[in-house]
């Protein structure tokens, strides 16, 4: 019996060693693989946090970069520090910096706020003015306890130098979120110094071992725990390990234990100066995802080892058959495992077959069809308009002729939602199942190529500035030098001529013309600027159609008989009041007029048209100017671009900007009308402009009739005043409008010119009037004392000059509260009236305004206020009504307009009218 089961206890024990034999080499598999398995997670979460830090090392280059290229493009047109204030806040807005400053090159200059700046504040080193170098300071500390970095560079007008650029760049600009979202919200971002290891941007969210303001990076870790293991650093282990990698600008990964918590230490360099970033992240955030991954294989294989023990205990059969169901049961939960970590659609295809057997089955979630569908069904093409790389791959995989590992990219239109995405794929073909397959890739890449396409949108963006950017500058460039040339030059002539009055009046004459041309192109451009940034505001006034007219005979009245042209206007016969801009209206007009003498030869016509006619809205009518000419006329294709800026089509010799018909365009538009061109080359020109304007209500109308006949009052009494001094009416013109003689009109612009209109002192063959007018107003003005408010040197100079020459007595404040001060010591009525600039230290124009208005003295309210200012546009104008001022000149001063309006102001004071409180100053040009 015993030899008997001998057999049979060898084979079990056979079977039994066989079992164990099978256990150990599958546990020695198992485990094998698990650390094969752990050692690749662990080398991939190592790679994530390497490749997080570069990238947020590569995200504050960039906004390093950003920062770097707006210091560098930052320019300046004028020494005058309160000029560059505009563009010096709006860099600090933009780029959220921490202060910004200008100085000449005596080191004095304004900041952002306009508040005084000199370089004897900085408490680091000055380089940009004593040696023209730009520099960036050590980190310090401003009041409000952030920490900052002082930029310097020197600014430079024509090849020299002008002062110097003093930016505050604050270190926050650099800092990261709060959390690290790639890793579970988990982690610290740190910036430093790479020379000198000194911490320039905490963590923003609190660590167990706090950060001390100076402290450097290798005294935080080592106050948190000694690092170590330092992979992929130079030798030496630990902190030298992280020094030296620092030192030698590479990126460098370790482990360390961090708030109580095995964390990866990965230090980059920014790459932008001397920077270098340290992320700080927990490995069990990191290797989140892998640890699943790894327990997943682990209890894979637990079972495995369990179904051969069992197997063992049965049959053999009954093994062999559990064996074949784990091993299914094993696929399955490896692909699902495969399917959860990885975000891509893996499929094997057999063309011979056409099954497909899904991996990772995640095409649908892609594309919006699973790979069966993708291969099989002909119409999917059509309905994802699939692109011809994507047909192309289809086509190659149901004819089994993907023989070669390939890769690519190919767009589609997802169902769901009809937009465009872009999916990459790779195919790879093998032996499986004994069958031939192809593997198949695919993955989601419309992040990544949106990104691509935004830059490269960007770029194009970036390059097209830049060019318009030179193209403007070379245009200004030149419209400017223009003028500027003839300045110098008969500058020069005068130098030679010394003694020659008639050349040397001549010559000022020029300089006068070119100067008012300057003037002008410097005007064009600051409205177009206005339009383009959407800051033009229309105002709105009451005023007569037939000023229009008289505005526009009396300016291109003389232009036309200085050329030999035929003027004719035709009014409107409308004597309705209405409400808009005048200003711009007028504008429009003369632009128009102008353009149309220019480009018409001597003995040819132009013609001007008003006409109103009623249209569906009540209180409101249209109004048609029309303006043509029988000039050379345009061709279509200029036509196509006339109403771009700088546009000129360069067959005539007259010159301009090509500013004038983009402002026109731009003002229609605003107005809410339309503009129509009619031309053909040698036919002339006929523009034909359309708008509504609101009719003035009765209070309106009555409001301004009763200014009308105020104004026509005061005009009767000068010239009252002049005839009882015995002024010959008709002396030389020196101020008022050149008469024109009557060959040159026609009988509507004599008729025109003849409606004089209260109020409106723009009629033609009134030169004598404004002569002795003028001549009234100085005798007036003759002993006036005048508080002039202006704290540049060189303005105040010349109006002392120009106004003292003409009898006034002129007493300057250097500031808006040295003006207040003065005239709060001196006695009632000592002053017969102030000429305030607006921007001025201490207290501006507007502030000195409210102030003196606000005075407890009885002249405080009358005395009139007039602001001389460099602003020249409707919302200065606004501004300086509402703080009380009586009217607003706009510099470059013209002595015969401030007298005109200094000895009308004083009228009425002594008239008994009212002095200014605010909303009614009004603009003089």
């Amino acid at each position: 019996m015993r030899a008997g089961n001998q057999p049979e206890h060898g084979r079990q024990v056979a079977i039994y060693l066989l079992a164990v034999f099978i256990v150990v080499v599958v546990l020695g598999v198992a485990i094998g693989l698990i650390g094969s398995i752990d050692h690749k997670l662990k080398q991939s979460a190592e790679q994530q946090a390497i490749t997080f830090t570069e990238q947020t090392a590569g995200n504050v280059a960039d906004r390093a970069y950003i920062v770097q290229q707006a210091i560098g493009a930052f320019e300046v047109q004028s020494t005058d520090p309160a000029a560059v204030v505009p563009a010096l806040a709006g860099m600090t807005k933009s780029f959220g910096l921490a202060g910004a400053a200008f100085t000449d090159m005596n080191g004095e200059g304004l900041d952002e706020k306009g508040e005084p700046f000199s370089v004897s504040q900085l408490t680091q080193p000055e380089t940009a003015l004593s040696r023209a170098e730009e520099s960036f300071s050590n980190t310090f500390q401003l009041k409000d306890g952030r920490h900052v970095r002082m930029a310097q560079r020197p600014l430079y007008i024509d090849e020299q130098q002008v002062g110097a650029l003093f930016v505050q760049i604050p270190l926050s600009l650099f800092s990261m979120p709060v959390d690290l979202d790639m890793f579970d919200g988990r982690g610290y971002f740190l910036l430093f110094d790479s020379a000198s290891g000194e911490i320039l941007v905490k963590p923003t969210d609190r660590t167990d071992v706090p950060v001390e303001d100076g402290e450097t990076i290798y005294g935080f870790l080592e106050k948190s725990s000694q690092p170590t293991d330092f992979e992929g650093m130079p030798a030496g282990g630990g902190l030298e390990a992280l020094r030296t990698a620092v030192a030698s600008g590479q990126t460098g990964l370790g482990v360390s234990l961090i708030d109580g918590k095995q964390s990866y230490v990965c230090v980059a360099p920014v790459g932008r100066g001397s920077w270098s970033v340290c992320n700080i992240v927990p490995v069990a955030n990191v290797r989140a995802e892998a640890s699943s991954v790894l327990t997943a294989f682990q209890a894979i294989f637990l079972m495995v080892v369990l179904c051969f023990a069992g197997v063992l205990v049965i049959t053999l059969n009954a093994y062999r058959k559990s064996m074949t169901e784990r091993t299914v049961s094993m696929k399955a939960r490896l692909y699902k495992a495969l399917s959860d970590s990885l975000d891509m659609a893996v499929n094997l295809y057999c063309p011979d077959d056409g099954t497909v057997t899904p991996i990772v089955a995640k095409a649908a979630r892609i594309t919006g069809y699973s790979m069966p569908e993708l291969i099989s069904d002909p119409s999917v093409p059509d309905n994802l308009r699939l692109s011809d790389e994507g047909r192309t791959l289809l086509e190659r995989l149901r004819a089994g002729q993907q023989n070669e590992i390939a890769h690519g990219t190919f767009s589609f239109t997802f169902q769901g939602t009809g937009e465009p995405r872009w999916t990459s794929y790779a195919t790879a073909p093998l032996c499986y199942d004994g069958k031939f397959q192809v593997l198949v890739a695919l993955q989601d890449v419309t992040t990544e190529k949106e990104l691509e396409e935004s830059m490269k949108d960007a770029m194009m963006a970036a390059e097209a500035a830049n060019h318009a950017k030179s193209e403007f500058l070379s245009r200004m460039s030149h419209e400017m030098r223009t003028p500027l040339n003839a300045i110098f030059g008969m500058q020069q002539v005068m130098r030679m001529h010394p003694g020659d009055v008639e050349k040397v009046d001549a010559s000022l004459y020029k300089i006068g013309l070119a100067s008012d041309q300057l003037l002008n192109l410097i005007n064009d451009v600051l409205d177009i600027a206005k339009i383009e940034s959407g800051k033009m505001t229309l105002s709105s006034e009451p005023f007569r159609l037939s000023s229009l007219e008289e505005h526009a005979i009396a300016v291109i009245g003389p232009q036309c008989e200085q050329k030999g042209q035929t003027f004719e206007v035709k009014g409107a016969q409308d004597e309705e009041v209405f409400v808009g801009d005048f200003k711009r209206l007028c504008q429009l007009l003369i632009n128009l007029l102008t353009n149309s003498v220019k480009y018409t030869d001597e003995g040819g016509s132009i013609r001007m048209t008003v006409s109103v006619r009623p249209v569906s809205t009540a209180l409101y009518r249209c109004v048609t100017f029309v303006v043509a000419d029988t000039g050379i006329g345009m061709s279509d294709e200029f036509k196509e671009h006339l109403f771009e800026p700088f546009m000129m089509e360069g067959r005539s010799n007259a010159q301009g900007t090509g500013l004038g018909m983009p402002i026109v365009k731009n003002i229609v538009a605003m107005m809410g009308g339309y503009i129509h061109v009619d031309t053909a080359m040698g036919q002339g020109t006929t523009f034909t402009i359309a708008v509504n304007l609101r009719v003035a209500l009765d209070s309106e109308r009555l409001e301004f009739e009763q200014a009308e006949r105020v104004k026509a009052e005061e005009e009767a009494a000068a010239r009252g005043k002049d005839a009882a001094s015995g002024e010959d009416e008709g002396g030389a013109a020196g101020v008022g409008t050149p008469a024109l003689p009557s060959s040159a009109l026609s009988d509507e612009v004599r008729r025109v010119a003849s409606r004089r209109v209260p109020g409106r002192g723009l009629g033609v063959g009134s030169a004598g009037t404004g002569s002795s007018a003028a001549n009234a107003d100085e005798e007036l003005l003759c002993g006036a004392r005048i508080l002039l408010a202006e704290d540049n040197d060189l303005n105040a100079e010349i109006a002392c000059e120009l106004l003292g020459a003409r009898g006034l007595l002129l007493e300057r404040a250097q500031n808006g509260q040295e003006a207040c001060d003065m005239f709060d010591r001196s006695p009632i009525d000592y002053y017969d009236a102030v000429l305030m600039d607006v921007q001025m230290p201490l207290l501006n124009g507007y502030e000195a305004t409210r102030s003196i208005r606000a005075l407890p003295r009885p002249d405080a309210t009358s005395v009139p206020i007039v602001a001389m200012s460099a602003n020249a546009f409707a919302e200065d104008e606004r501004a300086s009504a509402e703080s009380g001022m009586n009217a607003h000149l706009s510099k470059p001063i013209n002595v015969g307009k401030v007298i005109s309006c200094l000895a009308r102001e004083v009228r009425r004071r002594q008239a008994g009218g009212r002095g200014a409180t605010g909303g009614d100053a009004e603009a003089v040009e």
